[in-house]
């Protein structure tokens, strides 16, 4: 894989972090969280840049599972602006709701939360085709359902469902039209003038 094996570690870093904390029992040390939150979003700007930098450009098809759907990675300037621009923002939420978060338990998994959704935010910036871009896109709406629900009042939880409804009615019509690209004998990669463009043959294109 060379360098291009380096686009995984912007998505790994805060999904692994992310994880790691919320795995962590509810007497575990706040602080010792606290700290694993801070250098989890510290390290992000760092590493999205070396990933970027040396393997930018470089496709990375590290789940190959079948010909057409593939999990494949690739940096390029706008995808990489994108990733930077989450990464800084996350950054400064993360410590700004230090500051006014709960201390304990519910303190602990908004931040695991937190660094899962931001790992899902740059597997969408570095998607290199419509698959890997709707697995991450489903997968950062799932994982950020609870930081709507987190004060767990009783407008959040409404609101939560109301928000878990929207992406699942969103989810679905999502891979329809996923599943009408693949129909089409259209190639879900992204190339330049469109997946359409690129790939459907001219009796189907014509048909389209």
């Amino acid at each position: 894989m060379g360098f291009a094996g380096l686009l995984v570690l912007p998505v790994l870093l805060p999904v692994a972090a992310g994880i790691w904390l919320l795995l962590m029992p509810p007497g575990a040390d706040g602080k010792a969280a606290g700290r694993v939150f801070c250098a989890a979003l510290c390290l992000q700007l760092p590493v999205l840049l070396a990933a970027l930098l040396l393997g930018g450009g470089r496709r990375l098809v590290p789940l190959p599972l079948s010909e057409q759907l593939r999990v494949a990675l690739r940096g390029d300037g706008m995808g990489g602006f994108f990733c930077l621009l989450a990464a800084a923002m996350f950054l400064a939420a993360g410590i700004h709701s230090t500051g006014y978060l709960e201390r304990g338990g519910s303190t602990r998994k908004f931040q695991g939360v937190l660094l899962v959704v931001l790992g899902m935010l740059c597997g969408i910036g570095l998607a290199d085709n419509l698959f890997t871009l709707y697995l991450f896109f489903e997968g950062m709406t799932l994982c950020s359902m609870p930081l709507v629900f987190h004060s767990r009042t009783r407008e959040a939880v409404g609101a939560a469902f109301k928000y878990l409804f929207y992406s699942v009615a969103g989810a679905a019509l999502a891979l329809v039209g996923l599943f009408f690209v693949l129909s089409c004998g259209a190639s879900l990669d992204f190339t330049p003038g469109g997946a359409l463009a690129a790939g459907v043959p001219a009796g189907r294109a014509a048909a389209v």
